[in-house]
């Protein structure tokens, strides 16, 4: 396991150098507001799940990081994203743009941070990091490849996570291809999904 100041140091290494020229997305207030209250109604349905009961205080913390980037891609692209209904996980483990046709999903890592990933990735990713509670900087789409071939479990900080080894860090932010607008996903998501297949 690294040390805290070499995972800094990675950090600095793999992602600062790709992200901080990067457009810094603003949620606004009103919104952000809103999603804090969707994540207040999230944590007391998941109450009662059992994956749920063991995840001691970080379940805020990581659903508003999440919906926050979901919020700042409702911003920077234009569309409606955020599922308002509030669920068991089952119902919704699905793509964070399927709303839009696409099997897409928003990863929204914390700044200083390394996105968690599947191992067996399932979708491409839309990578953000949190820089503050209402602004986030849209990193990139991350073909399904990207996602594959630039996993280190290493860089994850809990020691339960890791165990489990169902999940790993991502740091391949130099592989992340820019998209301004949703047609551009589609697009990005044919060629990389039709590649991905060969």
């Amino acid at each position: 396991m690294l040390s805290d100041q070499q995972l800094k140091s990675e950090y600095l290494r793999l992602v600062v150098p790709f992200v901080q020229e990067l457009q810094r997305i603003t949620v606004p207030e009103t919104k952000a507001k809103k999603v804090r209250g969707l994540v207040d109604k999230i944590i007391e349905k998941k109450r009662g799940e059992r994956h749920h009961r063991i995840d001691f205080g970080n379940e805020y913390k990581r659903f508003y990081t999440g919906l926050l980037g979901e919020a700042a891609m409702e911003e920077h692209f234009g569309v409606d994203i955020i599922d308002w209904a509030v669920g068991c996980s089952s119902d919704f483990n699905s793509a964070d743009l399927r709303s839009q046709g696409m099997d897409i999903g928003i990863k929204t890592v914390e700044s200083g941070k390394f996105p968690i990933v599947h191992k067996q990735v399932s979708r491409p990713e839309l990578i953000n990091i949190k820089v503050d509670d209402e602004t986030v900087v849209f990193c990139g789409y991350a073909p399904k490849s990207v996602l594959i071939n630039y996993q280190n479990d290493e860089f994850i900080l809990s020691k339960m996570l890791r165990a489990r080894n169902t999940k790993s860090a991502f740091y391949g932010f130099e592989k992340l291809i820019l998209a301004t607008e949703i047609p551009d996903l589609g697009s990005l998501s044919r060629i990389y999904d039709e590649n991905d297949r060969r």
